[in-house]
């Protein structure tokens, strides 16, 4: 049942459970870090304390429609607008003097072209540019790589079937090739695009294929 659900998400939510990917148009991110260890545990609670009192509409010190969070040390707000995330960081940079802490602000784009987050606010500079622009265009030589599988033969179409949909959604060139045997099929998907790409169709393959035998497992 929840490897059903999640093949549901993913074909109707294309993106989802794809990590580092902004989850439906939330493609603004906000990055900030502080100059105490628990100065991001400080801040998230204290964001989150007054909506946890009064309701996100009535209380929130953050626009309505973002979404906190935090990971790896760092504090992170997610955005449909710039507007949005502009906000978010007033009232991050207010709390943290309340609090007597400095913050380290960063704010980026998902860059649909490319798969990855862009530093916008403060913009690279130097080095970091030029590194920037050389991964950028690494991630976007074009390539072919071949990824095999080998799925139970009742179960060939629902792994061929999504991963052949999600190329075409992507804009790769992918053919498939059989080779059948007893109770399985071995399937060999060629695929061509950019690089970046690719990484992201053979990362789909391992969660489709893996939430199949899930299922399977898993029984009716």
């Amino acid at each position: 049942m929840r490897a059903a659900l999640r093949w549901v998400l993913w074909f109707f939510l294309p993106g989802w459970g794809v990590e580092g990917s902004p989850r439906l148009d939330q493609d603004w991110r906000l990055r900030a870090a502080f100059d105490v260890p628990h100065g991001v545990a400080d801040v998230f609670e204290r964001l989150r304390g007054r909506e946890r009192l009064l309701g996100s509409e009535v209380g929130g010190l953050l626009p309505f429609g973002v979404v906190l969070s935090r990971r790896d040390g760092a504090l992170f707000v997610y955005a449909s607008s710039r507007s949005g995330i502009d906000g978010a960081r007033l009232a991050i940079e207010r709390v943290a003097r309340a609090m007597g802490l400095s913050a380290d602000v960063r704010v980026s784009r998902w860059d649909d072209g490319l798969g990855k987050w862009r530093q916008i606010d403060p913009p690279l500079a130097g080095g970091e540019h030029e590194l920037d622009n050389v991964r950028a265009r690494e991630a976007s030589r074009p390539q072919t790589r071949e990824l095999s599988c080998l799925v139970g033969r009742l179960d060939r179409p629902f792994v061929e079937g999504p991963l052949l949909d999600f190329a075409q959604r992507r804009g790769l060139n992918c053919t498939v090739e059989e080779k059948r045997h007893l109770l399985s099929v071995r399937l060999t998907f060629s695929v061509s695009g950019p690089a970046y790409k690719l990484d992201e169709f053979a990362d789909q393959v391992r969660h489709v294929v893996r939430s199949q035998l899930n299922w399977v497992a898993s029984g009716p």
